[in-house]
């Protein structure tokens, strides 16, 4: 007899594999939602007034009718299917979850070894080792081999739950770059992070974008200059940036090439890459940093500041505006590309305290006035 456990599973997977059918018949992949509504139906037969179901409730679930179901035209274990959902779900989980997820998959795989034997479980013991591996990765490494062995084992997973680019899609290497509380870059993907071995300077930030072959990440050193690393190479600019102040960095030329925006220890604002090296000649507030979107499809850009006056500029290729905006003390804009690069709008923390976006599109005052905690900064997204 199964325990209530074991029930739950195989109950879980009946609704899911269920829901796989109904939708390959019609010619259709399975939806999120159609996968949320089996989980919850599932739920609903699991559980009564008295918690989870368990005794003789059991048998009117049989394994082999369960194990007869299809997803093709042949067999396939029901395990296969509750493995693969906890694959997905473990794409989509926080990160600390993700492991649990992997091991849950591979257990299933292996069950399903044991349920149907190795003549109707091709593969499934190689999947379940290797969700084993990816599991235990640590979840920060200095070593480029576990990096390439966590890229390795998602694309084999990929091949055998038939769910290309699943983890690459939301989780795709070298997201995310930060200063790690040792001062030093760290990069990160899904599972694996990567110390730079790069002294940042106290209270700064990097910024990272997707460029040809990988990321680029510009920050401001331990020695107060600006530097760029990463798949387009690695530059000490010479460039000495203000203390306590970020760049921003773009993609240009269709990934090719980036352009960095940061206020110099002058207090003026540069932009700096592959579009050349321009000093604007315009002052910014101390203690806030620039932000820079590529414009054009790809051939310029537009850049935010807040100016040494407390008021928002916008200056580059689609123009210089004084936008008689005025900021908070210490906050800094966040500027995005739309309408396929001929237009942008900036998200700003006004003097007043409330929230603004202003620029091609339209210039709004949120829900008349829609405070924001003080000393911090919006960010904005095209959609």
């Amino acid at each position: 007899m199964f325990s209530s456990v074991r029930f739950e599973r195989k109950v879980y997977a009946m609704f899911y594999t269920s829901r796989l059918n109904s939708t390959h018949r019609r010619g259709l992949r399975p939806s999120p939602g159609g996968i949320f509504a089996a989980v919850v139906m599932a739920a609903l037969v699991m559980t009564s007034a008295t918690g989870f179901v368990t005794g003789s409730p059991v048998t009117t679930v049989p394994p082999a009718a369960m194990r007869s179901m299809k997803l093709t035209s042949s067999a396939t274990p029901t395990e296969y299917f509750v493995a693969r959902l906890q694959w997905e779900i473990a794409s989509r989980t926080l990160s600390y979850r993700v492991s649990s997820h992997l091991l849950n998959a591979a257990n299933d795989l292996n069950q399903a070894v044991i349920d149907s034997g190795p003549a109707n479980t091709a593969g499934y013991e190689t999947a379940a080792n290797e969700l084993h591996q990816l599991a235990v990765l640590p979840e920060t490494s200095s070593t480029p081999a576990q990096n390439a062995e966590g890229g390795y084992l998602i694309s084999e997973l990929n091949q055998f739950f038939d769910t290309p680019g699943l983890f690459s899609g939301r989780y795709s290497p070298d997201r995310v770059a930060f200063q790690a509380n040792t001062g030093n870059l760290w990069k990160a993907g899904y599972i694996i992070g990567t110390n730079l071995d790069d002294g940042l300077a106290p209270g700064t930030s990097p910024s990272i974008t997707a460029v040809d072959g990988g990321y680029e990440i510009a920050f401001q050193a331990n020695t107060g200059n600006l530097w760029t690393i990463g798949s387009l190479g690695d530059t000490a600019w010479n460039l000495g940036m203000m203390s306590g102040t970020s760049p921003s960095i773009t993609t240009t030329d269709g990934g090719s090439g980036y352009e960095v925006a940061v206020q110099t220890n002058t207090g003026n604002l540069w932009t700096i890459g592959s579009l050349g090296d321009t000093a604007w000649n315009l002052g910014m507030m101390s203690g806030t940093s620039p932000s820079i979107t590529t414009t054009d499809g790809g051939s310029g850009y537009e850049v935010a500041v807040q100016t040494n006056t407390g008021n928002l500029w916008t200056i580059g290729s689609l123009g210089d505006t004084a936008w008689n905006l005025g900021m908070m003390s210490g906050t800094s804009p966040s500027i995005t590309t739309f309408e396929g690069g001929v237009g942008y709008e900036v998200a700003v923390q006004a003097n007043t305290g409330n929230l603004w976006t202003i620029g091609s599109y339209h210039d709004t005052s949120y829900l008349n006035g829609l405070g924001m905690m003080s000393g911090t900064s919006p960010s904005i997204a095209a959609m």
